[in-house]
């Protein structure tokens, strides 16, 4: 026998019983980096991965194989080679079984030069409970590791437990226990009725004081201490600064404006914060992972460096103490925001295999659009099917930490400087922590989803 050419796998199969009805009969499963032609054969077992919604597939299918070209990640497909007759109902309509076909499929990414993203995994309905998931796993930590990745990562659903089983019989432990929220934004001085109550009722939550008035917020007065202590940055990190001051009483940091600032904090501090970082309680449930549009990688201190320098750190300080730190995002609009409904994330994080199937990883990556309109693309490319009406798109927060109350406090500036910056809406992952939710719902955020999502990883 020849060796298997570059990029494949070969993986015997023998019939144990007798074929059902209208099944081919396998002798070989072959995993193989994916090719054009390959397209129509996947797009049809990928068709009903969510009933009618379909699957996010054919709108990444272009950018995965492009990706690949350019030498970056890895799409990989199984192909089953057929011998024989295909059973039929009766042996007068027997045919020939065809010689190739894909029946799986797996998308490896590379969201840092070491780092892999596992996600993709489907399995044609017709060959599950034959090993073609863990073939596919395996050829994708061979891919990972032929890429230089040290690590690889994927996302499942907490009820998921066929596919934790199945990573884990790689070797896959859980790394991270995290929801995902978003409120809506804040527009204080031109806000509706109804959303200057709601902030008031979240600060007065999130601080344990009376409500504010919030409409008395945009007033110089209520922003003249404290926007003097912001560090001098570039002028778009002082504008910042100042969006952020401006929710200073919001978060009801405004009766000690001497002690209490919200900053956008430069390079200078690198060291400080990091140091915090590297002793944060948080760090044992989010992993140290920041997020993005469904994937996952480390926060390193080099990219903590490169978010400060291009302002995109946003750090609220107490008494010469760190409370709490956010990374935020690109900003994403109505084509391209990464926000879901909460039907739409609890359909992806069933995006798994059954308890007698190992079709897939239950990654939840699919990336629809949210009841507020904005349809998703963010690193997978086109947006899923399912849309709503326009929105102005989201403020993405890639990473927090602090204490439960900075937290609150925080997540609530966040919203009015999304506001700020005529955004709709807030979307931010924290661990599943009972202390968490209680400070998210105080500063008026909501789940999307109903469930946990784990994020599990192996070293490679």
């Amino acid at each position: 026998m020849g060796e298997t050419p570059a990029g494949e796998q070969q993986d015997q199969r023998q019939p144990t019983e007798r074929p059902a009805a209208g099944q081919p009969v396998v002798e070989s499963l072959t995993v193989r980096l994916a090719r054009a032609g390959d397209r129509e054969a996947v797009f049809a077992f990928c068709a009903r991965t969510w009933g009618d919604d379909g699957d996010y597939i054919p709108y990444v299918w272009d950018e995965w194989l492009a990706d690949m070209a350019a030498g970056h990640g890895a799409l990989l497909v199984a192909v089953a080679s057929a011998q024989g007759e295909q059973v039929a109902q009766s042996s007068a309509t027997a045919k020939p079984a065809q010689a190739e076909r894909p029946v799986g499929l797996l998308h490896v990414r590379m969201v840092a030069d070491d780092e892999a993203w596992i996600e993709g995994v489907r399995v044609d309905p017709t060959e599950r409970r034959q090993g073609v998931g863990r073939s596919l796993v395996s050829r994708g930590l061979v891919a990972a590791r032929e890429r230089r990745a040290t690590v690889a990562r994927f996302f499942t659903d907490a009820e998921n437990i066929a596919s934790q089983r199945m990573f884990g019989g790689f070797g896959f432990t859980r790394v991270a226990e995290l929801l995902a929220f978003r409120a809506p934004a804040l527009t204080f001085g031109s806000a509706s009725d109804d959303d200057a109550s709601a902030a008031t009722d979240a600060s007065a939550d999130a601080t344990d004081t009376d409500g504010v008035d919030v409409s008395a917020l945009s007033s110089p007065g209520a922003l003249g201490a404290t926007a003097a202590a912001a560090p001098q940055q570039a002028t778009s990190a002082q504008t910042d600064d100042l969006a952020a001051q401006r929710t200073l009483a919001a978060a009801g940091l405004a009766d000690d404006p001497g002690e209490l600032r919200l900053i956008t904090p430069g390079i200078e501090i690198a060291d400080r914060i990091w140091e915090w970082l590297v002793q944060s309680n948080l760090t044992p449930f989010n992993g140290g992972l920041e997020l993005r549009n469904w994937t996952a990688r480390a926060l390193t201190e080099a990219n903590l460096r490169d978010y400060l320098t291009n302002g995109n750190v946003l750090l609220l300080e107490g008494w010469d103490t760190i409370l709490a730190l956010a990374i935020t995002g690109e900003d994403t609009h109505a084509e391209d925001d990464e926000d879901t409904t909460d039907d739409d994330v609890g359909a992806a994080a069933n995006d798994g295999p059954t308890a007698h199937d190992d079709s897939t990883t239950g990654a939840a990556e699919r990336l629809d659009s949210d009841a507020d309109g904005a349809t998703a693309t963010g690193d997978t490319g086109q947006p899923t099917p399912r849309r709503h009406a326009p929105s102005a798109g989201a403020l993405n927060v890639r990473y927090l930490d602090g204490t439960a109350d900075g937290l609150s406090r925080l997540c609530l500036a966040l919203r009015e400087v999304a506001g700020e910056r005529g955004l709709a809406r807030v979307n931010l992952w924290l661990p599943d922590l009972l202390i968490l939710r209680d400070a998210m719902d105080g500063a008026g955020y909501e789940r999307r989803g109903d469930e946990a999502m784990y994020v599990y990883a192996r070293t490679l």
